[in-house]
């Protein structure tokens, strides 16, 4: 194989993490690249071989196999078990990716902004496919159930698990693994960044019950299978959303 350097050897930022660049080489390289047909050959739980069987079988050494592998943990596809192996995850958590986001946004390379717009297409996407793929009540019982809540509360932390519950039966409905996927990471990383806590929804009144409505139109639209009206929705939610944590509502009883 051409490339065998060792962890060691890879390109790191000062506190000694893989930059960038230098993990997207050695994604690429001929050893990733026999990694992965390998890996697509296991089923979702397996066991890898062990450190030593694995290098001797793809013929690489193993300090270059174990760099690799330990990029495959960092991103959630792998999993190490202590006293027990490598295993490939039965599901590809979005955990890795969150993790990428989040110092992109520390290092200025990301803007939480830009990462908005992003799932707000996803989000617009995922109502369209909904309206779109036929009947799903029990989702739209559990879309109905997460607003009626949403309107009964104004403790922040309450709302916000409320609103979660509603977006993600929302991407469920959609039955799209890789919109579920990319809407959760993107999810992970704005949560913690969420303006919903600067607002004092007991004197935001007017702007809750509105995105309490406009929740709504979401759900009927899906529920009416019309996916114009569930984009229009969705476009009208996150509008409004913005408008309320900027405080261009008054307040009101």
């Amino acid at each position: 194989m051409s490339d065998e350097r060792s962890g060691a050897d890879a390109e790191t930022d000062p506190s000694g993490s893989p930059t960038p660049e230098s993990a997207q080489g050695r994604f690429d390289d001929e050893i990733s690249t026999a990694l992965r047909a390998l890996l697509h050959q296991l089923e979702p739980g397996a066991r890898l071989p062990n450190e030593r069987e694995l290098a001797e079988e793809l013929g690489v050494s193993r300090n270059a196999l174990r760099d690799r592998v330990r990029l495959l943990e960092s991103v959630g596809v792998l999993a190490r078990r202590q006293g027990s192996g490598t295993y490939l995850e039965k599901t590809f958590n979005p955990d890795g990716l969150v993790f990428a986001m989040d110092l992109l946004v520390a290092m200025g390379q990301l803007k939480h902004s830009d990462l908005q717009s992003v799932r707000v297409g996803l989000e617009r996407q995922a109502a369209i496919q909904a309206a779109s793929g036929g009947s799903k009540p029990e989702l739209i019982a559990e879309m109905r159930s997460a607003v009626e809540a949403l309107g009964e509360k104004y403790d922040t932390p309450e709302m916000v698990r409320e609103d979660v519950r509603f977006h993600r039966a929302l991407i469920r409905a959609a039955d799209n693994p890789a919109l579920a996927f990319f809407a959760d990471a993107l999810r992970g990383v704005l949560e913690r960044a969420t303006e919903m806590g600067t607002v004092n929804w007991r004197e935001q009144r007017i702007g809750k019950h509105l995105l309490v409505a406009v929740h709504a139109d979401i759900i009927d639209a899906v529920e009416a299978q019309d996916p114009e009206a569930a984009s229009h929705a969705v476009d009208e939610h996150f509008s409004l959303h913005e408008r309320v944590v900027r405080g261009k509502f008054g307040f009101g009883a």
